[in-house]
């Protein structure tokens, strides 16, 4: 998967067990991207799991952890500066503004993460419906109230589910 990505030789994948975390994966800035067990046995078809994998690489071409510490401290510096209480960014009302900030940046992360993946596919001839048959089978793991949507950091699930159901490498045989 990574053949030919200007970091690739560099990134790592591990597999882990965890009760606590489910069926999960997440790429680290160092490069590794960690999946557990529970998400390889939710995966129907290798497919699925290399849809998800290629949305984590997507986080990692992208730069996202380091992107997001650079955000997140330039959120946490103008609240600080406009407050002019260094130590109130402690507090939850200056807390709530940085969390909104951050889940939008999160979302734009997510949604290059999403785009990333879904070139992949259709770049390895893989079907995108792939990762949407993943997507199911984690929002049905995962029921999430209206609040917890709009403060996740991933965009809606039915959002997503419904851009790869849209196989356009598909449409353009």
């Amino acid at each position: 998967m990574t053949a030919g990505l200007p970091d690739g030789d560099s990134y790592r994948l591990e597999f882990r067990h965890s009760n606590k975390i489910g069926a999960n994966a997440f790429a680290l800035p160092s490069g590794i991207v960690v999946v557990t067990d529970a998400l390889v046995k939710l995966g129907q078809t290798d497919d699925e799991v290399v849809a998800v994998l290629a949305h984590e690489v997507g986080h990692l071409e992208h730069r996202h952890s380091l992107r997001m510490v650079m955000q997140d401290s330039a959120v946490a510096l103008l609240i600080a500066t406009v407050s002019g209480d260094p130590f109130s960014s402690s507090t939850l009302v200056a807390a709530l503004p940085t969390l909104l900030v951050h889940a939008r940046y999160s979302r734009k992360f997510e949604a290059e993460a999403d785009d990333y993946a879904y070139d992949f596919l259709v770049a390895q001839g893989i079907p995108t419906q792939a990762f949407a048959d993943m997507l199911v089978r984690l929002g049905a793991k995962d029921e999430t109230s209206a609040a917890e949507e709009f403060l996740s950091s991933h965009p809606g699930t039915q959002e997503r589910i419904e851009r790869f159901r849209t196989d356009e490498s598909l449409e353009s045989d």
